[in-house]
């Protein structure tokens, strides 16, 4: 039913659309009387009505395609094996906290290593960072991380704003179903391998 809604106001909006390009060129057509002032005040309706519904598409599918390709991903800076060289044994006495202990910005994981998840929302364009990154308890040293961004106004029927009803500028990730799949593996393979349990 939500649906139907949308699909109506976007229909709705595209004939007001088409009648305000249709009324400015027969303005400048027939009461101006001239061909320029036609074209001039068609194209004027139509980047008036282009601009409310699709005035941030390009800056925000610009944008998070950029920080997608640049950011995005599973970034391992110190792999299990390397970590493991350094501290001989260590790992092998590790287990990982069935209940996660709460620090003021971080999660234990184990004795040695633990996590943070944070939020960061752009004001404009649309589009939040969602990153999970993993520290050396003793040196806080960052050790790996993930990062992945989602793009739109949220979802209209969970509380977002009124320009949710934008869904063409709407994802939830930087990849598809599949890339999920693989950045996922490789984030619990990580986890596994320095004895964390996944999950936050």
């Amino acid at each position: 039913m939500f649906g139907l809604a949308i699909i109506f106001f976007m229909l709705l909006y595209l004939i007001i659309w088409i009648l305000l390009v249709i009324g400015a060129a027969y303005l400048g057509a027939k009461v101006l009387k001239s061909k320029k002032a036609a074209i001039i005040l068609g194209v004027i309706g139509f980047l008036a009505g282009y601009w409310p519904a699709f005035g941030d598409l390009i800056p925000t599918l610009w944008t998070h395609k950029q920080l997608c390709e640049k950011e995005a991903g599973f970034k391992v800076y110190v792999t299990p094996e390397q970590w493991d060289r350094k501290n001989p044994g260590v790992l092998d006495t590790l287990h990982p906290y069935e209940k996660y202990i709460d620090m003021d910005d971080s999660r234990l994981k184990n004795e040695k290593f633990k996590t943070s998840f944070k939020i960061d929302e752009y004001s404009y364009p649309p589009i939040k960072k969602f990153s999970e990154k993993i520290y050396e308890i003793e040196t806080n040293n960052l050790i790996a991380e993930k990062i992945d961004f989602s793009r739109g106004y949220g979802n209209l029927s969970l509380g977002g704003d009124n320009r949710a009803i934008k869904i063409w500028l709407s994802s939830d990730s930087c990849f598809d179903d599949t890339e999920k799949e693989i950045v996922l593996f490789k984030v619990k393979e990580y986890y596994s391998k320095l004895k964390m349990k996944w999950g936050y």
